[in-house]
């Protein structure tokens, strides 16, 4: 069988796993070395130490970096650091930011009042967020409260002037010894497009590039979720399933849920089984599509 139950359960229960963009999984596998480094500079920036440096995050779409990104916020927040996570891909991000930095406390609303009048749609739509600025000052005071984080997902397609100002101030607010950090998830051209910034000092920071997963850490990502939701899966069925899977974390969550949903007894293990469950809702050409983002060659 594939998979046997360890206890009764009931067919109802849900499964732990999370196909879907950005989602949780119920189980990190493979990203240790990643979280070691992220969690170190959690602690140093907790601690206002400078191996507080900025991290990159960077890799094909489905691998896991706004996984990743969240859990380094969780690791921040449990740290009693002031989090801050946005969006690039919204046009309205840098917006956001100001917003965000804001609401504590008032008097700091009536600069972004007065520095939006300064530069609002039509008059230029431009940040101008300086070394010296409106930005600055309010990332410099909030971080006189508590130490800030400031996340950025889909940073590849962060505008340029704005990346280059955000770059800049958050440098020279280091330099001021400031607890202030940086973390930017994007696609595998995310770091040639931080090349485009002229920015300060960018590439001091820790680069780290998530791929696909390798067949052990593929297994635990299947196999552990099972267990701990008493159920279990034998060698063969799980090598299978690896197999299909191609280490693709996307595909390793579609296919523990395909494999849980069959239920705590399903028929044998066929070469079919459970790829088509777990491949059926993707349109034509959409697992090839999704198959070539995860393996090329960046």
């Amino acid at each position: 069988m594939a998979v046997r139950a360890k206890r009764a359960l009931s067919s109802t229960q849900r499964s732990p796993f999370t196909p879907g963009q950005g989602a949780f999984p119920p189980y990190l596998a493979g990203r240790k070395s990643k979280q070691a480094v992220m969690r170190s500079r959690m602690e140093a920036l907790a601690d206002n130490d400078p191996l507080a440096t900025n991290i990159i995050l960077y890799g094909p779409r489905g691998n896991g970096k706004t996984v990743l990104m969240d859990w380094a916020l969780r690791q921040a927040r449990a740290r009693k650091i002031y989090t801050i996570s946005l969006s690039a891909a919204e046009s309205q991000a840098k917006w956001g930011l100001l917003n965000e930095l804001s609401m504590l406390p008032n008097w700091l609303g009536e600069i972004l009042g007065r520095f939006r009048s300064a530069s609002a749609p039509g008059t230029g739509d431009q940040m101008h967020a300086k070394a010296d600025g409106p930005l600055a000052g309010m990332l410099r005071r909030r971080s006189r409260l508590s130490p800030v984080l400031l996340a950025l997902d889909e940073a590849h397609m962060m505008d340029a002037e704005f990346g280059r100002d955000l770059f800049n101030i958050v440098w020279k607010l280091q330099r001021e010894g400031c607890p202030v950090m940086l973390i930017l998830a994007g696609t595998p051209d995310l770091p040639r497009h931080l090349s485009t910034l002229e920015a300060s000092f960018w590439d001091r920071s820790e680069r780290l590039p998530i791929g696909r997963l390798g067949p052990e850490t593929s297994a635990d990502a299947i196999r552990i979720p099972l267990e701990e939701g008493g159920r279990s899966i034998t060698a063969a069925a799980l090598e299978a399933a690896i197999g299909e899977s191609d280490g693709y974390p996307y595909f390793l969550q579609l296919l523990g849920e395909a494999i849980w949903d069959a239920g705590p007894d399903p028929p044998q293990f066929r070469s079919h089984w459970p790829t088509s469950t777990a491949y059926g809702h993707l349109s034509g050409g959409s697992r090839a599509s999704i198959t070539t983002i995860a393996t090329r060659n960046w």
